[in-house]
Parts: C-alpha cells; structure tokens; sequence
C-alpha cells in the first residue's frame, strides 16, 4: 500500500516539473532568482517537519519528508546547497534511527561525492558530512571504516581556520574509543594527549 506521504511527493514533483516545462525560456530566466528563494524556503519547512518528526522518533514519516524536500529542491538548487544538504542529513538520520544503515550510508556517500566534484577533496564542506559518516560506521561498531573517516576529518579541521573546540572533540573521543576497543594503548595514549592540549588551547585555566 503507498504511503500518503509518498502519494503527495509524486503529485507535488509532477507538478512543479509540468509547470517548469510550461514556462518560456524568456520568463524562466527573470523568474529564476524569485523561484529559487521559494523553493529554497520550502525546502526549509520540510527540513523543519523532519526535525519535529525525529524528535518524535518517526523516522518513516521523517524520510519521507527529508526525501520530498530533496525531490522538490535539488534540480533547482543544487545537491550542494545548504538547505539540500541539510535534507541529506536528515535523511541518514532517519535512516539511522531506523536501523536502515545501508540507505543511511549511501545517503551520506553521495553527498560526500557529489561535495568533492562541486568543490574539492579538500573542502572544509566535507567535514560534517564526514563526522555523520564516522558515528554511523562507530555506531555499528565498524571501528576499521570509522576510523579513516574520523582521521579525514580532523586533517581537513586542521586546514580551516574555522575550527572549534566542539568540531575538533568529537572526532577525537571517538578516535580514542576507537583505539581502545582495539587495545591500541599507545595510539589511544597519542590522541589522549592530542585532546588534552586541545583542552588547554581553548580553556587555559583548566
């Protein structure tokens, strides 16, 4: 049986595609930049929905969701704008809290793909999509996939001039969990001590 959500994604996209391919190409290319903000702001309120809907632990309805908001969103936008990415996220985590860690990480892997061709291997843009990638193979206890990812991450914080305290001690806990579920001692012993310093750089009186 289809899903109700599903029946309005398939009405919803049939329509704005039937209405685009109406527009002339004239009137498209002064309406383009109003389009844009509309949609933009209407993925925003489906990305909202999927917040509330994972709050409440519906991860069905929230995919569903987050999948509308790419649908209506992405040939317009991009697949690396802010707001289409932010639905990507979203979509793992609905799949994650539904145990659906396939989809979840071929969710992540084309966004991560599609991240590297519109700007580099070296994006600081990577770096969240990295992190969820990382949680995702710890929380599986795929320790072995998770700790490249972890590491990519921290090179790319290392290069940005954006890092936090919060962006650089996420990855590092995990990484010393990591390391120590393995019995690597001295590799969890370096990452101790790399988090240590961090803590004195960012709260020196502690």
């Amino acid at each position: 049986m289809t899903h109700p959500i599903q029946s309005t994604i398939a009405i919803a996209v049939g329509i704005v595609i039937g209405l685009a391919h109406q527009i002339p190409i004239h009137a498209k290319e002064c309406i383009l930049p109003r389009y844009e903000v509309v949609t933009e702001n209407l993925v925003n309120d489906h990305n909202q929905q999927v917040v509330e809907l994972l709050t409440r632990k519906e991860y069905e309805a929230a995919a569903l969701t987050a999948q509308f908001a790419i649908a209506t969103g992405e040939s317009v936008l991009g697949i690396t704008h802010p707001s289409i990415v932010t639905s990507y996220h979203h979509l793992s985590q609905a799949y994650r809290g539904s145990k659906q860690y396939d989809k979840a990480e071929a969710t992540l892997l084309k966004l991560i793909q599609a991240t590297e061709a519109k700007f580099s291997q070296e994006s600081r843009n990577l770096i969240p999509v990295l992190h969820d990638l990382g949680d995702l193979y710890f929380e599986q206890g795929q320790y072995d996939k998770a700790e490249p990812v972890y590491l990519r991450a921290l090179s790319l914080l290392e290069k940005t001039s954006a890092k936090t305290y919060l962006s650089e001690i996420a990855p590092l806990e995990k990484l010393i969990a990591i390391y120590t579920a393995q019995g690597h001692s001295s590799k969890a012993q370096q990452f101790t001590q790399r988090l240590n310093t961090l803590r004195q750089q960012f709260y020196p009186s502690k």
